[in-house]
């Protein structure tokens, strides 16, 4: 069962695009890992992933969320 789904998520701040075209579905009982380099943005998505802050456009959907960091 999808437990969450990202359509299109773009970020930008002050005009600059931080990601855009993030497309991201995730099973129950699947495992993630987010990697990337300082500034490109890994915060501020799983910000949006969880509702905290709203993407610039696109869509989420979240059946349930269960958020295990490790």
């Amino acid at each position: 069962m999808i437990i969450l789904q990202a359509n299109k998520i773009e970020r930008s701040f002050a005009g600059e695009v931080l990601f855009e075209h993030i497309n991201l579905q995730v099973d129950e009982r699947d495992r993630i890992a987010l990697v990337g380099k300082n500034g490109a943005g890994k915060s501020t998505l799983l910000k949006i992933l969880v509702g905290e802050e709203e993407p610039t456009s696109g869509e989420i959907n979240k059946k349930k969320m269960f958020l295990c960091l490790t």
